[in-house]
């Protein structure tokens, strides 16, 4: 779940937890580093917001963006992209050692049509993490059909544009992003067209007279439909949500995030948080599922 401010009262805690939130994104980290001199940080602003995620019950999901670079090459310092993501890592084992379950997407791509390119200092700083939780490394698309050739072989996890997660061999997954293909995805703005196109089916719903009334309860309805069509049964899927209205991610629609919320900017809780608790305990207790049928312990 994407938030912009980090506001967590009570009610939204559990709220939050009934419908099945686990993970919270953690984003603009660079921005939230205070460089006391050119090759000093100062943690303490990003560690109280670790520390409040953590004492609500919820886990930090890191979300490194071409926006960290960007912040990094503002602040003009002296240390190189590669150490100061070292040392931050090095700075969490040392003060929150519980990171077993925290999770760091590395989207390595800068996503704009004109100067679409792989930051490879990004690419380059996921070694330091991966000792510390569970990477997921972001791709446009799946790279074909690579898969470990021995149960052995390092894995990593990769996250496409759907949000679907895989393992790839490690090596394999660092070579691949990179690839041309990849790069020419990226500049054809395909995950971009695929963002605006479920943003012209909601808007569709909202235009039609006989939901004219009912556009939350459409909007529960459409994300019952998503999930229940984009769940796979042996693979794991995120579905990202916002609290707050906040684009989900650096280049996602601002509509879209808004329609995503959970919570309308008074702090008032949408119908569609029905459909995140309804789905929450439904694959709690699911024995068995196919294409047309999910049976759950209470049938």
């Amino acid at each position: 779940m994407k938030l912009d401010v980090l506001e967590l009262n009570a009610s939204i805690v559990t709220q939050l937890h009934r419908s099945g939130i686990r993970y919270v994104a953690v984003d603009n980290i660079v921005d939230n580093f205070i460089f006391v001199d050119d090759i000093t940080i100062d943690y303490q602003r990003i560690d109280q917001r670790l520390r409040q995620l953590c004492a609500a019950g919820f886990i930090p999901y890191f979300q490194w963006q071409v926006s960290d670079w960007q912040s990094y090459q503002s602040a003009k310092v002296k240390l190189t992209f590669a150490t100061m993501m070292e040392q931050f890592a090095y700075h969490l084992q040392r003060v929150h050692p519980l990171t077993a379950q925290w999770v760091f997407e590395f989207r390595c791509f800068n996503e704009q049509a004109d100067s679409s390119a792989l930051i490879q200092a990004l690419v380059d700083s996921v070694r330091y993490f991966k000792p510390i939780g569970e990477v997921l490394l972001h791709f446009p698309r799946f790279p074909g059909q690579e898969e470990p050739q021995t149960t052995k072989e390092k894995t990593i996890k990769v996250i496409d544009d759907f949000s679907a997660v895989r393992d790839l061999p490690y090596e394999a997954a660092l070579r691949l992003i990179s690839a041309r293909s990849i790069i020419e995805k990226i500049a054809e703005m395909s995950n971009s067209h695929g963002q605006q196109l479920v943003l012209q089916q909601l808007r569709a719903a909202d235009n039609d007279a006989y939901f004219a009334k009912l556009t939350e309860l459409t909007m529960a309805n459409y994300m019952i439909w998503y999930c229940f069509n984009h769940l796979q049964q042996h693979e794991l899927y995120y579905l990202p949500v916002s609290l707050d209205g906040q684009p989900l991610y650096r280049d996602f629609p601002r509509e879209l995030s808004r329609k995503m919320a959970l919570a309308y900017p008074d702090g008032r809780f949408k119908l569609n948080t029905h459909t995140y608790t309804l789905l929450n305990k439904l694959f709690e207790t699911v024995v068995y599922r196919d294409q047309q049928c999910i049976v759950t312990k209470k049938k």
